[in-house]
């Protein structure tokens, strides 16, 4: 609770304003830290005392005999009502004592700072910690994340989505987190950092019915980050989002963050914001072996002419993107509908498939045209 350190960086800070020897006595009764310092590591007899005993202040006179105790005042100094150690004064007690009882207030006053800040910094490396295991389940401990989780005042069975961020330029990641932080939305059951890499990581919760749950967390993210998005947008600060997968389970966390980081790393536009639950079917075709598409599609792509190739990569990615909607998509390709559709029906008889009315032929393009991309 008091080490030598703090007793010493103490001393060395009043010694700036008084004249007056002071030390300060630990739990045992040793001096720890002393404007005279050959008596640090002696034993004061009266803070022993004081320390174990009911007494809160004893006065020393010169004809009083004590075992390494001079003249002066000496009062007990307390944290969360406990004494922890006692502050000394040598000289006329009468003289001291209103010294005394100031040097006590502020070493009661810096010892709390202290110890708020340890905490603080034991909170932060313990929720370094935890999202370190969130973020990288394959090498979790789960009884090391409940005790985490446990001591950080987090509940394992809450349902979580998490939240990736990411500037694009060298903003202070920290600075955004608090702005996020200041939402009313935001919940002590929020487990949210900065990582080494510069993002930021929220496991969000959302206080509301199961039942409503995915037909409303889009609406719901948005009014969590409206603030952030406001500061971000008056401020200039460029930034993306990428919104994960739902999960209950601590060991599962890694894998709506991995969620996250997919997004990030395929998917490319102007969007702010992007959703996994959106993007389901690119990320299930990215599970896809290249070698299991080219078994499948190599003698196909063998027929093709390059030009051909080239047409129906440029057609079928803005028809897939737009939900095969031609008028959007003609609009995207700069290209009158007319146009587009002469290319497209090139593509539909050369295959003889049907994309706008059948479910399986628009599957089947939207699969050649994922090979033919990616190979």
């Amino acid at each position: 609770m008091l080490d030598n350190i703090f007793a010493e960086r103490f001393i060395e800070k009043v010694t700036e304003y008084t004249n007056y020897n002071v030390n300060i006595m630990n739990e045992k009764g040793k001096i720890i830290a002393s404007k005279d310092k050959e008596r640090v590591g002696t034993f004061h007899e009266i803070a022993y005392r004081i320390i174990h005993g009911e007494e809160d202040i004893i006065v020393v006179e010169d004809n009083d005999n004590f075992v390494g105790v001079k003249s002066g005042i000496n009062m007990s100094f307390r944290y969360d009502k406990r004494k922890v150690g006692v502050i000394g004064i040598t000289g006329e007690p009468a003289e001291v004592k209103p010294i005394a009882l100031m040097i006590k207030m502020s070493i009661e006053t810096m010892l709390e700072y202290e110890i708020y800040k340890e905490k603080m910094l034991q909170r932060k490396n313990s929720k370094e910690q935890l999202m370190h295991y969130l973020r990288h389940g394959e090498q979790m401990d789960k009884e090391k994340v409940t005790e985490l989780a446990k001591q950080l005042g987090y509940r394992e069975n809450l349902i979580r989505i998490p939240i990736l961020i990411e500037s694009e330029y060298n903003a202070d990641m920290e600075q955004l987190l608090s702005v996020i932080k200041k939402s009313e939305f935001h919940s002590s059951q929020d487990i949210s950092s900065v990582s080494d890499e510069k993002q930021i990581i929220i496991f969000k919760h959302f206080n509301i019915e199961k039942t409503e749950l995915f037909s409303k967390y889009k609406y719901l993210i948005g009014e969590y980050l409206n603030g952030f998005l406001n500061f971000i947008r008056e401020e200039n600060i460029k930034c993306k989002l990428y919104i994960g997968t739902f999960q209950k389970k601590f060991e599962r966390y890694h894998i709506a963050y991995h969620h996250c980081q997919w997004l990030r790393k395929n998917l490319v536009s102007n969007n702010l914001g992007f959703f996994f639950y959106d993007s389901i079917g690119d990320y299930m075709k990215s599970l896809i072996p290249v070698m299991e598409l080219y078994n499948v599609f190599n003698v196909i792509e063998e027929t093709m002419s390059q030009d051909f190739k080239d047409g129906l990569k440029e057609t079928v990615g803005v028809l897939e993107n737009s939900n095969y909607n031609l008028v959007e998509s003609s609009k995207k390709l700069f290209i009158h509908k007319n146009t587009l559709i002469f290319r497209f029906n090139k593509i539909r008889e050369y295959l003889d498939i049907n994309p706008m009315q059948k479910s399986e032929d628009r599957e089947f393009l939207n699969n050649l045209y994922y090979y033919l991309e990616n190979k």
